[in-house]
């Protein structure tokens, strides 16, 4: 493994097929690549810390190659969407004014619901105590 020079731009030309393969290989290779680097200096060497903690913790999340199998997404793209979609567009109607703790309470619903488990929350949940339905006044 070539070892990092002056800056951390210098390791552009190696790191970044590894990064490009990340994809279709998962991290064990970027991580096998930053153990066998030797930085030169300290400056450098706690660059290549930083990077070989980073994709440690983060290691269990970029396992791509199984999650392609799986058929999952690997991007962010279809998670923003369904934010726009399903919390955006809702809670921005005409009309509608919203605290943020009656929006969070709508959108942990609304969850709950599209998750399919929407019966597993009530079950979860046995009613304590009945609420009695408000009445009119009769004008």
């Amino acid at each position: 493994m070539p070892c990092i020079r002056r800056t951390p731009a210098a390791a552009a030309p190696w790191a970044g097929p590894l990064l490009t393969a990340l994809p279709d290989q998962g991290p064990g290779p970027l991580q096998a690549a930053l153990a066998a680097v030797k930085p030169p200096d300290a400056a450098l060497a706690a660059v290549v810390q930083r990077e070989q903690a980073y994709f440690a913790y983060n290691a269990r999340r970029m396992y791509y190659p199984t999650y392609r199998r799986q058929g999952l997404p690997i991007g962010s793209g279809t998670v923003e969407s369904a934010c726009k979609v399903v919390l955006k567009q809702r809670a921005s109607q005409g009309g509608l004014r919203w605290t943020a703790a009656g929006a969070q309470a709508v959108a942990t619903l609304r969850a709950w619901h599209w998750s399919g488990r929407w019966g597993a929350l009530w079950a979860s949940r046995p009613l304590t105590q009945r609420v009695a339905p408000r009445r009119r006044c009769a004008a």
